[in-house]
């Protein structure tokens, strides 16, 4: 009943972060513009402040990856759970 109900959620969840940070998160790191987040967003450029958009672009890949992976990988272990109960 478990996995039924669980595996769907996970892979939703690893959709919604691939698509909500690691997806812009690349398309950012290739256009050399990232804007913030919070009530007033800015546009932070490459060529301009260096430091500051690699440290926004390297966060927003490491959560984006840790999200997914964690999906991923508990999806993994719901699968491998029912096998093991099917013998």
């Amino acid at each position: 009943m478990s996995l039924l109900f669980f595996a769907p959620i996970t892979a939703i969840a690893a959709l919604y972060l691939l698509f909500r940070e690691l997806m812009p998160a690349l398309h950012e790191r290739a256009t050399g513009r990232i804007r913030t987040r919070g009530h007033k967003p800015r546009m932070v450029e490459r060529a301009l402040e260096p430091e500051r958009f690699s440290n926004l672009v390297r966060q927003r890949m490491q959560l984006g990856l840790a999200g997914v992976g964690t999906a991923l990988l508990t999806g993994g272990l719901l699968i491998a759970k029912g096998m093991i109960r099917e013998y």
